[in-house]
């Protein structure tokens, strides 16, 4: 966060780079869920029904999309944004570094937060090593656990947002 413009930027854009791969992560976490939905049913509660046919499911599947899509959007945003005033040979000021740390820690967040509703709405299926979504909740707790993810950056982004020198 110093005036330093080459180790903040490359830091931040570092950050960027790890919500990517959450965001990749959350995806295809969405999709192999999508794709369980179809076939997976409850039985040994006795029901009938698949999933994807369960109104809760439904309602997780829908809030874990958005989350996803607007966590994506957000990192996209500033990216695009980023490389327009990059490309132009200008330098990122206080507020582009901030940005960047925002769409790159709130995408950590968001998509840490898509694979739990999923892991949980896979039931049983989700603990085994044989299914993806074992691996891809640790990947994601691990990838959160990266100092792009901490709540901390949070702060600092605020006392940018708010006009407060950065400490």
């Amino acid at each position: 966060w110093s005036s330093d413009v080459c180790s903040s930027d490359l830091f931040n854009m570092f950050g960027l780079s790890f919500s990517a791969v959450a965001l990749g992560v959350a995806r295809t976490c969405i999709d192999d869920f999508k794709a369980l939905a179809q076939e997976k049913s409850p039985q040994a509660a006795g029901w009938a029904w698949v999933l994807r046919d369960n109104a809760v499911i439904q309602s997780k599947v829908a809030q874990a999309e958005a989350q996803w899509r607007g966590a994506r959007a957000l990192v996209l945003e500033i990216y695009d944004e980023l490389q327009d005033k990059a490309v132009a040979g200008k330098p990122f000021d206080l507020r582009d570094r901030a940005d960047m740390r925002l769409a790159s820690t709130w995408a950590m967040n968001e998509a840490a937060k898509v694979v739990d509703i999923i892991y949980h709405a896979a039931g049983a299926t989700a603990i085994f090593e044989s299914n993806p979504f074992e691996r891809r909740f640790r990947d994601i707790n691990t990838a959160s656990q990266q100092g792009q993810a901490s709540q901390a950056n949070f702060e600092v982004i605020g006392q940018v947002l708010l006009g407060v020198t950065p400490r």
